[in-house]
């Protein structure tokens, strides 16, 4: 399991984009590494991704309104 970028990268989610809600929910392989799922939530919206860095890239895109 790596756990190179955890905690740190939630902390860094949280600061960047203050007005959103984080969670972070493992996710077991049963013949590979289990991983993480990144979740992020503001009203009715819901994005998750696999990495922080694609997580942060999926709110940018909601915040300005692009697809």
């Amino acid at each position: 399991m790596d756990i190179s970028c955890q905690p740190g990268d939630l902390e860094q989610l949280r600061a960047t984009f203050p007005d959103w809600a984080f969670e972070s929910q493992w996710v077991a392989a049963g013949t590979g590494p289990d991983q993480r799922r990144l979740h992020a939530r503001k009203g009715d919206v819901t994005l998750s991704a696999w990495h922080a860095e694609d997580l942060a890239a999926g709110i940018r895109r909601e915040e300005t309104g692009q697809s």
